[in-house]
């Protein structure tokens, strides 16, 4: 299915089948070979298999498959032996697929097989994988036998990361898991060396590649069948949070030949028009006796004038009036643009998605245009004539999308909108609605009593937490303590003193049950520090309750109280412990798209 799907090529072939019948029998041996080496935590030639009721034209499909291995380290002994190997480094990977961040890539060579094998310029270490990237328990494994040198592949074949993919969300169907892993196993033939590729996938929104629309849901999705209204909504919070960071990557200068984010040309221009309008020129028309602007120094010149009583008359005035060119080439192919824009978007499913509505302004052909490179030259051309900024813009977007061919089939392409940061997009919503005030100024804070005459009204509560002082050298760090958000909130009894956290996890908190998936510990005791840090102010304040709560995202309809969180030596210091609050993501995006407060008092610290 997915060879069928990323077929290319040629249909012919000159060879009699003996080299590939001999390539599937040492691919064979090879595969028996690894397997066997992996250890026990590694599944073998699992079959694999899922049933889509009503999928395409309302038929059942059923696709299956065979996966290489299985690795599974749920059980606590695969885990501790198989440890050190899934504590990688994130890399970048220089690609025109995986190098716009939508894998986290890592190299994962077995250690004892091929650790001389590995080149040490492979690749650019960037830092360690972060806390929310973990990777997780269970990974895919998909191995390739090939004759190619493995220090030529920089990066796996679309098509061998699409099949373990595929293999991965049928596994992680059938075994009810919210995260999984993919690896990508290379192996010499001849030479048994081993190159591995593992991937992360952390990516939030809409992909683009290769004519493949891909919809990818936040991780806490997990029981939503048909996420649609879901995903619409949380598009619309990424519009809202990354209005500046969705740049679409228009004319360059310096390199006219790099690639634009298609997808994001496209919703420009959408949004432009519904805006703005058309683009137009206008026509400076001058006529005699006409309604527009009259000409004086024309007039008088050219036309013949009467006296009367020592004054002037005039029998025809010279007028100019400035209409738009209706048959303006440019105009002609914005609407163009826009009427194939709206078609592209139509045929991906996405004008739905994104709530936009179809725009048909021309049945012209981009032919009746001239040739590409005429087309670029003029808009070009048209660029260095117009100062208006709006103009500028939609010049240059008009060139990205002429010079990619506005097509979702433009396979040296990926377009993007979304984000490889949700956690950072569901702390920004957290800070609105839960009315941060972590940098606000002192003097402008609603407080039980008047701030003390001891702290500076133009200071703000993130001032407050002391930073290390380093005695050799008499002075303090830059880098302190910085809690995600802090609110200050009236109710009955009076006020309340709020340190949150906002945690995009998909934490297994249940009765009786090890906790899976939770926040760490550095999560745990920084958050009791916060309180520590703001002790003195809080106690010189007259604050009413200190309260401590980790929030994260969930897909039900209601607040869902999972307990707290405590540890008994600094509990016994007078911090209070950390309660634990599961969000509907789809009220907090309300709230935030909508830039209303949520009731604190909903949350039941």
């Amino acid at each position: 299915m997915v060879e069928f799907i990323y077929r290319c090529g040629d249909i012919t072939s000159s060879s009699n089948g003996t080299l590939s019948k001999e390539a599937m029998n040492a691919g064979s041996k090879m595969h028996r070979k690894l397997q066997k080496m992996a250890g026990s935590y590694y599944d073998a030639e699992v079959p694999l298999k899922i049933t889509m009721k009503k999928g395409i034209h309302d038929l059942d499909v059923t696709i299956e498959g065979r996966a290489d291995g299985i690795i599974d380290l749920r059980d606590e002994k695969n885990r501790s032996r198989k440890k050190k190997e899934i504590e990688r480094q994130v890399i970048r990977v220089e690609d025109r697929y995986w190098d716009r961040l939508l894998l986290k890539k890592t190299e994962s060579p077995d250690p004892e097989a091929v650790e001389s094998l590995m080149e040490p310029n492979a690749a650019e270490v960037t830092g360690q994988m972060p806390e929310t990237d973990e990777p997780a328990d269970v990974t895919i494994d998909e191995i390739k036998g090939v004759y190619r040198k493995l220090a030529d592949i920089e990066v796996p074949e679309t098509v061998h990361v699409a099949q373990a993919m595929c293999y991965a969300y049928i596994y992680a169907k059938e075994q009810s898991l919210d995260q999984i892993n993919v690896q990508i196993t290379y192996v010499n033939l001849e030479s048994e060396e081993v190159k591995q590729f593992f991937y992360v996938f952390s990516f939030v929104g809409i992909i683009v590649i290769e004519g493949i629309v891909i919809k990818c849901c936040p991780k806490y999705l997990v029981k939503t069948e048909n996420p649609k209204k879901e995903l619409t909504q949380i598009l619309k919070v990424l519009e809202k949070y990354s209005a500046k960071e969705q740049i679409v990557q228009m004319l360059n200068e310096n390199n006219e030949e790099r690639s634009s984010n298609l997808l994001a040309v496209w919703l420009f221009l959408m949004y432009d028009y519904y805006e703005s309008g058309v683009y137009n020129n206008t026509q400076e028309i001058i006529e005699s006796n006409g309604s527009g602007e009259i000409l004086w120094d024309r007039t008088i010149n050219e036309t013949f004038t009467l006296l009367s009583g020592n004054r002037p008359f005039y029998t025809e005035l010279q007028t100019r009036k400035r209409v738009n060119d209706e048959y303006d080439y440019f105009k002609r192919l914005h609407e163009y643009i826009l009427t194939k824009t709206s078609e592209e978007l139509n045929a991906a499913d996405l004008l739905e998605l994104f709530e936009l509505t179809e725009i048909n302004l021309s049945d012209e052909e981009l032919d009746d245009f001239g040739e590409v490179d005429y087309i670029l030259n003029r808009l070009k051309n048209e660029l260095s004539r117009q100062f208006n900024t709006r103009k500028q813009l939609l010049l240059k977007v008009m060139y990205a999308f002429i010079q990619q061919n506005g097509s979702l089939y433009n396979t040296d392409c990926v377009s993007l909108f979304g984000t490889n940061n949700f956690n950072l997009v569901w702390e920004k919503i957290c800070a609105d609605i839960m009315d941060n005030q972590l940098l606000e100024r002192l003097g402008t804070l609603k407080l039980p009593v008047p701030l003390k005459q001891e702290y500076n009204r133009n200071d703000r509560l993130i001032d407050l937490i002391e930073k290390p002082l380093w005695s050799v050298t008499g002075k303090t760090a830059k880098d302190t303590l910085i809690p995600d958000m802090v609110s200050i909130f009236k109710n009955n009894t009076g006020y309340d003193f709020i340190i949150f956290d906002a945690k995009y996890y998909n934490a297994r908190l249940e009765i009786n049950v090890t906790p899976k998936g939770q926040p760490g510990i550095e999560s745990v005791t920084k958050q009791y520090l916060y309180q520590l840090a703001y002790q003195k102010f809080i106690n010189e304040h007259d604050f009413a309750r200190v309260r401590n709560c980790f929030l994260m995202p969930t897909e039900e309809d209601k607040i869902i109280k999972k307990g707290e969180v405590s540890m008994k030596m600094l509990e016994a210091m007078g911090l209070e412990n950390i309660k634990v609050r599961l969000i509907p993501a789809k009220m907090a995006y309300e709230y935030y798209l909508s830039g209303r407060k949520m009731n604190i008092e909903m949350l039941e610290l």
